[in-house]
């Protein structure tokens, strides 16, 4: 008789599932929708398949960006690979845009800024914002809108199980060794194949990856993207 197998097979990242009575496929890992669909069985099974299929769920995801237009395109893209449920901090943002680029969106009304409980402050798209539970804080005569930590910066669990002497320390490249891209540790929902730390959308080979790292590294080795 067959041995049960101690690997838990990973939770499937996509699933379908009910938003603002629409039946969609949504990215559980990162939090945000993929695509709609007409019936529940149409749904269920475009969630197997991207989750089955990294071809499948790295063409979606680039079907998804390129979908999006407008002036804030680009960053709306860069919430999708960087953002947690499309939020993402400033000091992570400015590494792609310029302060004067994301000033005059939001400005535009096609960003909005809200603030963490830590006083941190985030950009995320109206649609997000819309979403989030919002409570106004005084600062200085204003109203600052402000959310809950856990629903702007999920918990980042390696980088918390690191010791704090090592946490802090200086690395190589002249930062702390958990604010480093390259040395600190990968998260769980981040993508594993390279340093790039983008959101992974699918698995090859067993290993969490972004859509362009899982393009990149099949198309240089001349092979199309497998089942996982």
């Amino acid at each position: 008789m067959a041995r049960p197998s101690r690997h838990t097979p990973p939770a499937p990242q996509y699933i379908p599932a009910e938003i603002e009575g629409f039946l969609a496929v949504l990215d559980q890992l990162n939090g945000y929708v993929v695509s709609t669909h007409d019936t529940h069985v149409a749904t269920v099974k475009r969630a197997d398949q991207l989750s089955a299929d990294p071809a499948e769920a790295v063409a979606a995801v680039r079907k998804m960006d390129a979908g999006m237009s407008g002036p804030a395109a680009d960053v709306y893209r860069m919430l999708r690979r960087y953002g947690y449920h499309r939020a993402v901090i400033q000091s992570d943002a400015r590494q792609f845009f310029s302060y004067y680029t994301l000033t005059k969106l939001t400005e535009a009304g096609h960003l909005v800024m809200v603030w963490s409980e830590e006083g941190l402050p985030y950009y995320t798209t109206p649609v997000r914002f819309d979403t989030l539970t919002i409570t106004f804080q005084s600062d200085r005569g204003e109203l600052i809108p402000t959310a809950p930590d856990r629903e702007l910066r999920r918990r980042r669990e390696a980088l918390a199980a690191m010791p704090s002497h090592i946490r802090r320390a200086r690395c190589e490249h002249g930062l702390q060794t958990g604010d480093c891209g390259f040395c600190g540790p990968v998260e769980a929902w981040e993508c594993d194949w390279g340093t790039c730390r983008a959101n992974a959308v699918t698995r090859c080979a067993g290993r969490r990856v972004c859509e362009e790292c899982a393009f990149v590294a099949f198309a240089v080795a001349g092979k199309r993207l497998p089942e996982s």
